[in-house]
């Protein structure tokens, strides 16, 4: 036995293993990652939205989202099978920050940024979205 399970523990079994920093450390980071996961999924379908789309654009967003998933699962198959768990482990967790840093660095298409007074949009819209670089500048 181990020094860890050596003698009367009135730590119940199931919590034993959080007796280590670095299973304190996964956990506590797949929790965060969970949790993120959860808010860029919300924040997929108000963007969505936010960019004039319905349910048939956020369906293709969605089947996009399934396609790179089912793509990871494959390779992440392979690549656990054949490579070392904790670089595997780091990789999973960096592997989904680039997209999302691209995209919020470019915040989209810029439409969401800039309202312009003189195009409508939609019908009930105070003023249309256009990108930065294609708003009507008016005379002074």
């Amino acid at each position: 036995m181990s020094s860890v399970e050596a003698g009367p523990s009135r730590v119940p079994r199931a919590l034993r293993p959080f007796r280590r920093r670095e299973y304190r450390l996964l956990v506590s980071s797949m929790a965060a990652s969970l949790f993120a996961t959860g808010i860029w999924l919300v924040a997929i379908v108000w963007q969505v939205i936010a960019l004039g789309g319905g349910p048939a654009q956020l369906s293709v967003v969605a089947a996009a989202n399934s396609g790179g998933l089912l793509l990871s699962v494959l390779v992440g198959g392979v690549a656990a099978d054949r490579l070392r768990r904790r670089l595997v482990l780091c990789a999973v967790e960096a592997v989904p920050l680039a997209p999302r840093r691209a995209r919020r660095r470019c915040g989209g298409t810029g439409r969401d940024r800039h309202r312009d007074p003189d195009d409508r949009g939609r019908p009930g819209d105070r003023g249309g979205v256009r990108p930065a670089g294609l708003r009507r500048r008016r005379p002074r």
